[in-house]
């Protein structure tokens, strides 16, 4: 019976102090997830665009948690303006994960002041920008378009580096990103 109360006891303790941990290594997946599903979607939308010589839209649905790709068939520029638009791929945010930026900045960089850009048939954006995204421990990153000519897509996270803080994509300056 003692022995039982030790074991219990030893593990109760692990469980106290590897809880937190756990729960962090949970919100950086789920912020890492949102960002790869988001970045592979633009990046199916720009070679559908290209593939179909159709134009792909893209917008950001702040009131439902999500950015949509569709077929833009009516020629409106927006989701749903004139109804024949098509909803083609969905990312819908998890809980605890917002759409977010540090300080005073926009939630949405960019995109001509617009929660929304085309991908053209030949690859290329309308606007160059980013959606930016947040957790509750103050972890930023955003997913940018940029330069609009070729439509590419890059991962950016807020850090501070070298008493700067600055957008900074994995790896650059040969810098990993700290995560909160």
């Amino acid at each position: 019976m003692l022995e039982l109360l030790v074991v219990l006891t030893v593990m109760g303790l692990l469980a106290v102090i590897g809880l937190p941990a756990f729960l962090n290594t949970v919100r950086k997946g789920k912020m890492q997830t949102t960002i790869r599903e988001t970045t592979t979607m633009l990046r199916a939308a720009r070679l559908q665009a290209i593939k179909e010589s159709q134009p792909i839209g893209i917008e950001r649905q702040k009131s439902q948690r999500r950015i949509i790709a569709y077929e833009e068939n009516d020629g409106t520029d927006g989701f749903g303006v004139g109804g024949t638009d098509e909803i083609i791929e969905s990312v819908i945010l998890p809980n605890r994960i917002t759409f977010a930026a540090p300080g005073t900045q926009s939630e949405v960089d960019g995109f001509d002041n617009n929660d929304w850009f085309v991908y053209e048939p030949n690859g290329s954006a309308t606007h160059s920008g980013a959606f930016r995204f947040g957790d509750p421990r103050g972890n930023y990153l955003e997913v940018r378009v940029e330069p609009a000519a070729t439509g590419r897509v890059d991962v950016r996270m807020w850090q501070n580096f070298g008493g700067t803080d600055k957008w900074m994509s994995q790896g650059q300056e040969d810098h990993s990103w700290d995560w909160n």
